[in-house]
């Protein structure tokens, strides 16, 4: 029991040094020193600078870093019998070309034996 009570303060006096000594001043490195708060002329000063910053960021048209993003160009209606008739062209290469072997089959994984 003896033992045990005398590890144990041994244990508690080295762990109070190590805190005592952590919140002092370590060899030439002197505590840091308390912020001294802004008056409120600087703040406001500070308020209006970054206020004014935001504003120029907010005006400048950069929404990525690639620069503007494009705009569209005029679009361009088509009738439902032109839609049929492109459809029905666009069907007719695809089959010509996939009976004609031009087309490479693909399963999920690789080219099919």
């Amino acid at each position: 029991m003896k033992t045990t009570l005398i590890a144990c303060s041994i244990a508690i006096a080295a762990m109070f040094a190590s805190t005592a000594h952590a919140q002092g001043e370590v060899g030439d490195v002197p505590k840091q020193q308390k912020r001294v708060k802004p008056t409120p002329d600087q703040r406001a000063a500070g308020k209006a600078q970054r206020r004014a910053e935001g504003r120029e960021a907010a005006h400048t048209d950069t929404p990525g870093e690639t620069g503007p993003t494009p705009t569209a160009g005029p679009t361009q209606h088509y009738s439902k019998g032109e839609r049929v008739a492109a459809r029905k062209t666009r069907r007719a290469d695809t089959a010509r070309a996939n009976k004609a072997g031009e087309i490479p089959v693909e399963g999920e994984v690789g080219p099919k034996p």
